[in-house]
């Protein structure tokens, strides 16, 4: 019997405690062969893993029905560990697969060997995917589409554009381009359409120049002046490449530390979203006991010294000196400026980035 238990949060860590009593063995990963996945109210009911599970018939349970169940479940299944669930058709079928200790059919079998093979391709494939690369490379080929989109709709399109890219980089150049461009599309259109009145009342003559140098301005010179501003309109998404791929615990301990870190992501995005709500939980205050598990981290701008002697990278005198420099001079707005104005180790900067929050 092997189980593979998902989640960060204190749930799936008191799976896994419960697994390891009922003599249950854990999957490491996804490629394990499988009886059960056990999820906890971490784990998003789309997960793909999940997702795939469930369609190929292996049970998906929550934290608490596992835990709440006797010391004997879950029941006894088929000694190769395969997915469970009926693969076939017809109730005989299932029954067959169910008791298939010694007596499966062979046709049973093949099914569930099929099923098996499947899932284990489909989660290889998921966990192989690079989630931010796909985000990435997405945004890249938008980003391409933006800037040829002049060629595409024959220069229309390039004011749009400037226009975009002047509000989202808060550039007076990129709107003085946006208006010059919707300048020159109006003469051209207005020029062109004259030209073609011309034509029309049997009046001949040569296309004005400036409507053509209006009409290759806007296809040739608003698509290289997009593709020179593209990586500022589009830049890749910090986020996305700094944050760290997220990790399934093999024991207790890994999993008390993911579940912390995660307490630390969802608070900081509290303080930054809802800045009464974080200030009225006391996030970055342990010396409140207020009783909210914001993770460990501390508010350097307005924890006492002995909150900020208890961080990881910093010592007592750069506690009371931190104190000190921002009653003389105001408080810190990043780890860098703790450097530089309290003196802090610069080793320690990745320890105190951390737990450190800036309120």
């Amino acid at each position: 019997m092997r189980i593979l238990v998902l989640g960060s949060g204190p749930g799936a860590s008191n799976a896994r405690r419960l697994a390891h009593e009922r003599g249950l063995r854990l999957a490491r990963h996804a490629l394990d062969s499988v009886t059960y996945i056990v999820t906890d109210d971490t784990v998003s009911p789309r997960d793909p893993k999940v997702v795939a599970a469930r369609a190929l018939g292996v049970h998906v349970v929550p934290d608490t029905e596992f835990v709440n169940q006797p010391e004997n479940w879950p029941p006894p299944r088929p000694v190769d560990g395969s997915a469970v669930a009926p693969m076939a058709h017809g109730a005989g079928h299932a029954r067959t697969l169910r008791h298939s200790h010694g007596h499966a059919h062979s046709h049973g079998h093949r099914r569930s060997a099929q099923a098996q093979q499947a899932m284990d391709s489909l989660f290889r494939a998921i966990n192989n995917a690079d989630a931010s690369g796909i985000r990435e490379a997405l945004r890249q080929f938008v980003s391409v589409v933006w800037a040829i989109s002049p060629l595409l709709t024959a220069g229309l399109s390039a004011p749009i554009m400037f226009g975009h890219a002047a509000a989202k980089l808060k550039s007076v150049v990129a709107g003085i381009a946006a208006f010059a461009y919707a300048g020159m599309a109006i003469a051209y259109i207005t020029l062109f359409a004259m030209e073609g009145q011309n034509l029309a009342d049997g009046e001949y003559g040569n296309v004005n120049p400036i409507a053509m140098v209006s009409l290759f301005a806007l296809l040739f010179g608003s698509t290289a002046h997009a593709f020179m501003i593209r990586n500022k309109v589009f830049p890749p998404r910090a986020a996305d490449t700094e944050r760290p791929a997220r990790v399934v615990p093999t024991d207790e301990a890994e999993a008390r530390v993911l579940a912390r870190r995660e307490r630390r992501v969802r608070a900081r995005r509290l303080l930054k979203d809802d800045p009464a709500m974080a200030d009225e939980l006391g996030i970055g205050r342990p010396d409140l006991e207020l009783g909210y598990d914001d993770g460990g981290l501390v508010d350097v701008n307005h924890a006492p010294a002995e909150v900020l002697a208890a961080m990881r990278g910093i010592d007592e005198r750069t506690a009371e000196r931190i104190v000190a420099v921002r009653e003389l001079s105001g408080t810190f707005a990043s780890t860098a400026e703790l450097v530089v104005r309290a003196d802090l180790d610069p080793e320690a900067m990745r320890l105190v980035d951390e737990y450190a929050v800036y309120g």
